[in-house]
C-alpha cells in the first residue's frame, strides 16, 4: 500500500480564519483525492484512514478550529458592550441611584398589560438612554421579564435595535455562528471520507458569511 503522502502543510495565514479555514480544507481535499487515487481497490478505506494524520489534514482541522475560536472572540465583544452598559458593582452612589430610578420606574411597567408591557418598555429605554439610568434598564428589565412571564429574548432585540453597536455585534456572531457551521460540516463530510475511502463531496463555501470579509 502506498504510504499517506507527506506534502508540507501550506501555511495558510494570509486571510481571514474563515478564508485559511476554505483554503486549508481544499488543499486537503486535493491531497486526499491524489493518495485515493494510488490505493488499490481493496484498500481504500484502509489507506483513506492514514490520510487523516497527514500535515495536510491535520492543518485543515486546526484552522478550522480557529473559526470556532472567532466565533468566541465575537461572543466575548458582545458580551463586553453589555457588560459596559450595566451599572458598576463598585460604585455605590451609581448602584443608589439606579436603584431609586428603578423603583420609580417598575410600578409604571406594573400597570402594563402584557400586550403593551414592549412599547412601555422602548419608551423605558429611551428615557433611560437620555438620563443616563441606561445601565438600570439592562440590570433590572431582564428579570423583570421573566417575573411577568415574557422571555428576555424581546428585550435584548430592542435593545439592540437602539444601539448601532449592539446590533453591530449580533450581526458579527450571526455571520460567525454561520461560519462556524459550514466549516466544521466540511471538516465532517471530509473525515467520513477519509474512513470511507470515498470521494468527499463538494464543500459548502463559508467566505460569503465571513464576518471579517472587507
Amino acid at each position: 500500500m502506498p504510504p499517506p503522502p507527506q506534502t508540507p502543510e501550506v501555511p495558510f495565514t494570509g486571510g481571514t480564519p474563515v478564508q485559511n479555514a476554505q483554503a486549508a480544507d481544499a488543499y486537503a481535499r486535493r491531497e486526499f483525492e491524489c493518495y485515493r487515487q494510488t490505493l488499490p481497490p481493496g484498500e481504500l478505506a484502509t489507506g483513506s484512514r492514514r490520510f487523516a494524520a497527514t500535515p495536510a489534514a491535520q492543518a485543515a482541522d486546526r484552522l478550522t478550529d480557529a473559526v470556532s475560536d472567532r466565533l468566541t472572540a465575537a461572543q466575548a465583544r458582545h458580551d463586553g458592550i453589555l457588560a459596559g452598559l450595566t451599572v458598576p458593582t463598585d460604585d455605590v452612589a451609581a448602584q443608589i441611584s439606579a436603584q431609586r430610578w428603578w423603583s420609580r420606574q417598575k410600578p409604571l411597567l406594573d400597570k402594563e398589560t402584557s400586550s403593551r408591557l414592549m412599547n412601555a418598555i422602548s419608551r423605558l429605554i429611551d428615557q433611560a438612554d437620555a438620563s443616563g439610568n441606561l445601565g438600570a434598564v439592562v440590570d433590572e428589565i431582564p428579570p423583570y421579564l421573566e417575573s411577568r412571564g415574557q422571555p428576555s429574548s424581546y428585550f435584548d432585540d430592542l435593545l439592540a435595535s437602539k444601539l448601532p453597536e449592539l446590533t453591530a455585534a449580533r450581526d458579527e456572531i450571526g455571520k460567525a455562528t454561520r461560519a462556524r457551521d459550514i466549516v466544521n460540516h466540511n471538516r465532517d463530510t471530509l473525515h467520513r471520507s477519509y474512513e470511507r475511502g470515498s470521494v468527499p463531496p463538494p464543500p459548502v463555501r463559508a467566505d460569503i458569511h465571513d464576518p471579517d470579509a472587507a
